[in-house]
């Protein structure tokens, strides 16, 4: 017989909370201390991408110096402090929760 499974996968960032605005705040925080602004277009290019992939594009775009490692090891820092404060849980995710655990 078969049995069936219920479950529910959170897969994509803005699933459980709306972060990538968070992210580009954290970007912005560290590279305005290097008198750096991304424009529309650099978030463009990296949004939905991985933080090596984003940190290689900017360092790339700016001619920054220092390694990768660097960069994302503050930038890193800057999420943390970002989303311990400011992080909220996306419309209906509280009832998503209830309802699979009532399964």
């Amino acid at each position: 017989m078969l049995k069936i499974q219920r479950a529910v996968i959170f897969d994509m960032d803005g699933v459980i909370t709306d972060s990538e605005p968070l992210y580009a705040e954290a970007m912005d925080i560290v590279l305005s201390k290097h008198g750096i602004a991304l424009a529309p277009e650099d978030y463009r290019a990296v949004i939905g991408s991985s933080t090596a992939f984003t940190w290689q594009y900017v360092i790339d775009r700016f001619n920054l110096g220092g390694g990768i490692q660097e960069w994302i090891r503050v930038y890193d820092e800057a999420v943390a402090e970002i989303l311990s404060a400011k992080t909220t849980a996306s419309e209906g995710l509280h009832w998503l929760l209830d309802c699979s655990v009532s399964m």
